[in-house]
């Protein structure tokens, strides 16, 4: 089969102007806290969350593990009882815990300083 693509190109709005960037969305804003979802997709969502010198609670997924990338900074991660110190560049898996169905683990991330992450979840 032939290709068309002089065809194609006909088609093409050339004069168009959209950016190659997808923009984030804004969850959660305050002072202190900023966190963004920056892409969603069928297989998987990407956020991140700025925090600086503040607290902010996150909850884990039901279904699937959640995993944060620190790309800045420093914070403590609180779950339940258990405090995580939590470093550039470390990354970290919050796993599901199935005896909660209905009910996920709630995680606190403490920052002193100035502190940048990415939560996935897929």
């Amino acid at each position: 089969r032939p290709l068309h693509l002089k065809q194609a190109g006909e088609l093409l709005d050339y004069n168009k102007n959209i950016s190659p960037y997808v923009e984030p969305i804004v969850i959660f804003k305050n002072k202190n806290v900023k966190h963004e979802k920056l892409i969603k997709c069928s297989y998987f969502t990407v956020e991140k969350i700025t925090l600086s010198k503040s607290k902010y609670t996150i909850t884990g997924d039901e279904n699937s593990p959640t995993i944060l990338v620190n790309i800045n900074g420093k914070c403590n991660i609180l779950a339940e009882k258990s405090i995580t110190k939590f470093l550039f560049p470390e990354t970290v898996l919050l796993p599901v815990d199935k005896r909660k169905k209905g009910n996920p683990t709630k995680y606190t991330l403490y920052s002193n300083t100035n502190c940048t992450l990415l939560k996935i979840t897929y």
